[in-house]
């Protein structure tokens, strides 16, 4: 039997900077869990993950997963950083197999919502 135990992101701490309760919105997640940090897509107002194959919108980053949500068997509404923040590129949570190309494109499209990455 063994005892390991695996801790998960905690909530926010992918930010280093924000100003206070104006960068976070709260929006339903939808078909998977979100970890703290991980960018999704939006999808007919809905959080999806992040997928860059895509072409509904879930290929641009729209936001960060604040805190852990679990909408795999529901949707569920969540808390995500939305604007005016500053973010470590190394607390980001990218889809399996994603290209740095593919990073940098989702950067540029948080940094539309004055989310700006460094790192």
């Amino acid at each position: 039997m063994s005892n390991v135990q695996v801790q998960l992101p905690r909530a926010g701490q992918y930010i280093k900077s924000e100003v206070g309760s104006i960068s976070r919105d709260t929006i339903v997640f939808t078909g998977a869990v979100f970890q703290p940090g991980e960018p999704f897509g939006v999808v007919a107002g809905e959080a999806v993950k992040l997928n860059f194959a895509a072409d509904t919108g879930a290929e641009l980053a729209k936001g960060i997963t604040y805190a852990y949500v679990d909408a795999t068997d529901a949707d569920v509404k969540g808390v995500y950083t939305s604007r005016l923040t500053e973010v470590n590129m190394q607390e980001l949570i990218w889809p399996a197999g994603a290209t740095d190309l593919q990073k940098a494109g989702a950067v540029a499209e948080l940094a539309k919502s004055h989310v700006v990455v460094r790192g």
